[in-house]
């Protein structure tokens, strides 16, 4: 994916300098992305684990158990939901680069 959007952006940026509508004080010659985190839509689920943790750490077994069982009923239900991202945070290696996109 990195790659792709890279030839994408660096794709935008020759179309760009052919056609003269680059700002000049761009001086990149193609787009390079230092990182891609993507974000995920499952508050419900960190919230859950977070319950689980508490009882855990308080050793309460039986109430975690209980919580366990929302856990897997939710990601039974919701896996792809839980797992599909929603957001994608890049950072590129240049500033310029967030010119472009």
């Amino acid at each position: 994916m990195k790659r792709e959007i890279e030839r994408i952006l660096s794709n935008k940026l020759d179309s760009l300098r052919a056609s003269g509508e680059l700002p000049s004080n761009i001086k990149i010659t193609e787009v390079k992305i230092a990182d891609i985190v993507f974000a995920f839509d499952n508050a419900e689920l960190i919230e859950l684990l977070r319950k689980r943790g508490n009882h855990i750490m308080y050793q309460r077994f039986d109430k975690m158990r209980e919580v366990e069982k929302e856990i897997t009923v939710l990601k039974d239900t919701k896996y792809m939901e839980l797992t599909k991202p929603v957001d994608a945070f890049i950072t590129f290696e240049e500033e310029d680069g967030l010119i472009i996109s």
